[in-house]
């Protein structure tokens, strides 16, 4: 009987959002899917769905200037099996050795247009309109999503200020309408660089 109630218990379905922040390195999932943006392969994770947003020729040219190089890139394009999101769907083709290397499958554009308009600054804000949509879609319901190497509450880069981060934010705010947790690790909220603290009363 005790068996047959667990089995009766839903399991959530979670989702882990990667990007390439070096505190990846760190801070690995050990449960649900893996959702890769761009180069955070190279960090070893496991990949279930890649989103190579950026496109084959500017990933190409992003992985010379990466400790791994444009030769592991490859050989981690050939090998990866599981389902690849562009931003428009392309094959990457081997032209010397007459093969395809990696092939992504388009976004759904218009899909994910009609939930927010055209509210998208980075590769983050399209993962967080796919997890949106997967119902839509025809598949389950995302109930939890976890942030690992995403840290544009602490950068620097003031592109990342002006226009990423209030983007995301946006959408951490839509996926919680939807009852979906999105969970950041606590040091990057106690240590947003900013010039006025973000917790009224300190």
């Amino acid at each position: 009987m005790a068996k047959k109630i667990l089995n009766e218990v839903k399991q959530p379905r979670i989702v882990n959002i990667i990007g390439t922040a070096p505190s990846l390195g760190a801070y690995k999932p050990i449960y649900g899917e893996n959702w890769v943006i761009n180069h955070a392969w190279k960090y070893g994770t496991r990949v279930d769905v890649w989103f190579a947003i950026e496109g084959w020729k500017e990933m190409v040219q992003a992985s010379r200037s990466l400790l791994v190089g444009e030769a592991e890139f490859l050989k981690f394009c050939r090998n990866y099996k599981g389902k690849i999101y562009g931003f428009r769907g392309e094959k990457m083709f081997d032209e010397k050795n007459n093969e395809t290397i990696a092939e992504s499958e388009g976004l759904p554009i218009q899909e994910l247009r009609c939930l927010a308009g055209t509210y998208f600054t980075s590769s983050i804000a399209w993962c967080f309109a796919m997890v949106a949509l997967q119902e839509k879609l025809g598949n389950k319901k995302v109930d939890i999503v976890n942030l690992y190497g995403i840290e544009l509450w602490i950068s620097h880069d003031l592109s990342e200020y002006s226009e990423q981060t209030e983007c995301v934010n946006y959408w951490i705010a839509y996926l919680n309408g939807l009852g979906i947790q999105v969970n950041i690790p606590a040091y990057l909220l106690m240590a947003v660089q900013s010039k006025n603290s973000n917790i009224y009363g300190f």
